[in-house]
C-alpha cells in the first residue's frame, strides 16, 4: 500500500497545476468517443502537447491558442472557439488525464467528439 502510495504522489508531482509556472505537457491519445455513432469508445493514439503560457497569458492545444484565466488552474478547464470547431478541454490535476469535447456545429449532424489522454508535465518555468 506504501508504494501504491508513494507512486500517486509521484505521478501527481507530474500534472501538478502552478499558477506561477509556464508548462508544456506531453498527453498521449487513450480513447475516443463519437456520439451518435453507435459504437463504443475506441483507442485512440494521437499524441498532443498542451502548453499552459503563464508569460505569454495563453494556452495552446491541439494547434488552436485561448487567452489563460486563471480558472484554468483550479478546475483545469478551458474552451477554445472558432466557427468551424467548439473545443473544450478538462485536465483532471489529480490524475493527468485530459478530456477534449469537440463539436463540430456546421455539420449536417453537429458531430460531437469526445477524445481522452493521459497528460505528464515534460517542462516548466517558474515566472518567480
Amino acid at each position: 500500500m506504501k508504494n501504491l502510495f508513494s507512486i500517486f504522489l509521484l505521478f501527481g508531482f507530474f500534472t501538478q497545476l502552478k499558477a506561477n509556472e509556464s508548462m508544456v505537457f506531453r498527453c498521449d491519445g487513450r480513447t475516443i468517443d463519437i456520439i451518435g455513432d453507435k459504437r463504443d469508445a475506441q483507442p485512440y493514439s494521437d499524441v498532443e502537447s498542451l502548453e499552459v503560457n503563464i508569460e505569454e497569458d495563453v494556452i495552446r492545444w491541439s494547434g488552436e491558442e485561448v487567452e489563460l484565466y486563471d480558472g484554468f488552474f483550479d478546475d483545469g478547464r478551458i474552451t477554445f472557439y472558432d466557427e468551424s470547431t467548439n473545443i473544450q478541454i478538462k485536465l483532471d490535476k489529480l490524475t493527468g488525464i485530459l478530456t477534449e469535447t469537440r463539436l463540430y456545429p456546421r455539420t449536417s449532424s453537429n458531430d460531437l467528439f469526445i477524445m481522452t489522454y493521459q497528460c505528464k508535465k515534460i517542462t516548466s518555468k517558474p515566472l518567480w
